[in-house]
């Protein structure tokens, strides 16, 4: 099942993208969810991503623009605590690279039978 979580810093702070947002979901039936206790507005950014099915990988989220404005960074503790609680049986690994979630990019890719694939 799909579902989509949202900061509650963006329902409060912008209500009007929030709703718009969730009604696009409600109407695809896409169920979604607020995390509480969240710095940064946009939660793809310093949340888990997901590798595989229910395995995760927490970066460290540590972004150089907001130097001088720590106050809207979301720790890498309160994250994987969030994560642990939306997510109990899943597996996060967690590395020590700073990423933020939001430059990732995501794909599959498919292997040809009999075909080589080089990465």
């Amino acid at each position: 099942m799909d579902y989509v979580f949202f900061s509650e810093n963006l329902k409060r702070y912008y209500p009007k993208v929030y709703n718009e947002l969730t009604e696009i979901l409600s109407k695809h039936d896409v169920h979604y969810g607020v995390l509480k206790g969240t710095a940064d507005y946009w939660c793809r950014d310093y949340m888990p991503v997901q590798v595989d099915g229910n395995s995760f990988v927490q970066f460290k989220y540590h972004p150089d623009y907001l130097e001088g404005l720590r106050d809207y960074e979301t720790s890498t503790e309160t994250s994987i605590k969030l994560a642990k609680t939306i997510l109990p049986s899943s597996s996060i690994c967690v590395s020590p690279i700073v990423a933020d979630g939001g430059n990732f990019t995501f794909g599959s890719i498919k292997k040809v039978e009999d075909t080589p694939l080089l990465l």
